[in-house]
């Protein structure tokens, strides 16, 4: 996890859906397309105020997809949202 957030955050920002990683497809009918988009820059090593600027929205709306995905998948941090995607959820 520690290597996305080193690596991730250095994605350009004009192009954050070059090098997303794919949904799990359990995970990707339980969200919108938004949240689906928030998620993926979660992966990729996004702060909220990055992916605010990269979705050109504000932070609490950030916020508000993150509590959403959160509670949809039933997650409680960062770690496990990007271990879901990448297939390590711990149990």
């Amino acid at each position: 996890v520690r290597e996305v957030y080193r690596h991730g955050v250095g994605t350009s920002v004009s192009n954050p859906t070059a090098d997303q990683p794919s949904v799990p497809a359990e995970v990707d009918e339980q969200l919108t397309p938004r949240e689906r988009q928030v998620l993926s820059h979660i992966v990729q090593g996004y702060s909220n105020s990055g992916i605010a600027a990269a979705l050109v929205i504000e932070p609490k709306t950030v916020k508000n997809h993150i509590n959403r995905i959160y509670s949809k998948l039933e997650l409680n941090n960062r770690y496990e949202a990007i271990t879901s995607v990448l297939g390590q959820r711990r149990e």
